[in-house]
């Protein structure tokens, strides 16, 4: 077959495919405020560390974060540990930061809606030695899954119906 021929076959198929109505269609969501968001957690100013990590992926993601919205963001953060996963010669080299939250969506007609981001998130991480450096991959590793639950979140927001 030629070439010219094999061409105007392969766009008339990209543009029949193009045309065939699939889309993601997002929310009517455009802007959130950040409700309570409860530290059950014996870690100090958890809420706010996530907080902060809800907002920047609100403001990654195209919604805007505004005290005046009506819908709002809440929910429980229930969970944090620090798990120890391997040892060598009686140290441990590997670990695990688990967070467990629970989270909503009320929008203005005041109906909660339960957003996927809660849940369990694991994020493991190796470190060895000093304690300095433990802590530090720990507060890496907390930040880390803080930010995943709050992508989740708002992608949930992005495409909830």
């Amino acid at each position: 077959m030629n070439r010219a021929i094999r061409y105007i076959l392969i766009a008339c198929l990209m543009l029949s495919l193009s045309g065939c109505g699939y889309s993601i269609k997002r929310s009517t969501v455009d802007s959130v405020r950040i409700g309570n968001i409860e530290n059950m957690t014996s870690e100090a100013k958890l809420e706010d560390r996530f907080t902060e990590a809800l907002t920047a992926s609100f403001l990654k993601n195209g919604i805007k974060v505004s005290g005046n919205s009506g819908h709002s963001v809440e929910g429980t953060l229930q969970k944090l540990e620090l798990r120890q996963l391997s040892e060598e010669a009686d140290l441990t080299t590997t670990y695990q930061v688990v967070i467990e939250g629970k989270f909503f969506l009320v929008p203005p007609e005041g109906e909660k809606k339960e957003l996927p981001g809660g849940g369990k998130y694991v994020v493991t991480f190796s470190s060895e030695g000093a304690l300095t450096p433990i802590i530090a991959n720990k507060e890496l590793a907390i930040e880390r899954a803080l930010s995943d639950i709050a992508e989740e979140i708002s992608a949930a927001v992005l495409y909830m119906r």
